[in-house]
């Protein structure tokens, strides 16, 4: 297929978005109880998700008393 015309349409390269962050969140039979939301560019590993889940215990037993 021949262009279109003398001025052919452009093609515009894909950019990465911004605005993705990684958000943990944690659910009761209720709805959400946590969410904590990662650094931007930051991978869920084990050490990242150990550190959460630390944060996350420590919010529940503070609740409760």
């Amino acid at each position: 297929m021949a262009p279109e015309g003398p001025n052919p349409p452009l093609k515009f390269k894909r950019q990465e978005s911004r605005k993705k962050q990684m958000v943990l969140s944690f659910f009761d039979n209720c709805g959400v109880i946590f969410q904590h939301y990662l650094p931007m560019r930051t991978s869920v590993t084990a050490a990242v998700f150990t550190d959460v889940m630390n944060m996350f215990f420590k919010e529940i037993q503070g609740e409760g008393t």
